[in-house]
């Protein structure tokens, strides 16, 4: 079975979000904010203007119900800023419409698919070849969190509704990291 994996390359990630900000504004928001908030793909696409319009995301998770805050950090909210302005609070956050642009007329929110395929798409034209999905949107803020806050697993462990730092460490793909690594490692006493 083939996981999706993170964006392990800072350098993949920013010639990903200039070439989205370059070809679809709303594309390349919904890049920001997975990779920057780690909500879950249906979380993401459920959101609306009037939630994102404050220092946090403000949600009702679809996995448990509960009511969520996430920080918004700089640089989602200067691609937030831009992309909201003058739609009202109710509007989805990312609308569709039939050929997957963002839509002036209706409300409905882009659907999972579209996003994996919008993903794909894109990360075949820059020469991505790892597996990609919508999880490595989720996956790809967990991993960049894990690799400069080694101590926010037991949050992560919370975000993702995992069992063990273990499982985190497995979702992000830090073990896959190890893994390929392991005979890298030396001790020398």
């Amino acid at each position: 079975m083939n996981f999706v994996q993170p964006i392990r390359d800072v350098e993949a990630i920013v010639e990903i979000k200039n070439y989205l900000k370059d070809t679809n504004e709303r594309d390349y928001v919904l890049f920001v904010a997975g990779i920057n908030a780690g909500l879950h793909i249906s979380d993401l696409l459920s959101l609306r203007v009037g939630d994102v319009k404050g220092t946090h995301i403000e949600f009702l998770e679809k996995e448990t119900g509960k009511l969520q805050r996430r920080a918004i950090n700089n640089t989602l909210k200067k691609a937030l800023n831009e992309f909201v302005t003058g739609k009202p609070d109710g509007e989805y956050l990312f609308k569709c419409d039939q050929n997957g642009k963002r839509s002036s007329t209706g409300n409905s929110p882009m659907d999972i698919k579209m996003v994996f395929i919008m993903l794909n798409r894109v990360a075949r034209r820059l020469g991505i070849t790892d597996n990609i999905g919508t999880e490595t949107l989720r996956k790809t803020f967990g991993y960049h969190l894990y690799k400069q806050q080694q101590h926010s697993l037991w949050m992560m462990k919370e975000w993702f509704h995992l069992k063990s730092e273990l499982e985190v460490l497995r979702y992000i793909g830090a073990i896959d990291d190890l893994e390929r690594n392991k005979h890298d490692y030396v001790l020398d006493l």
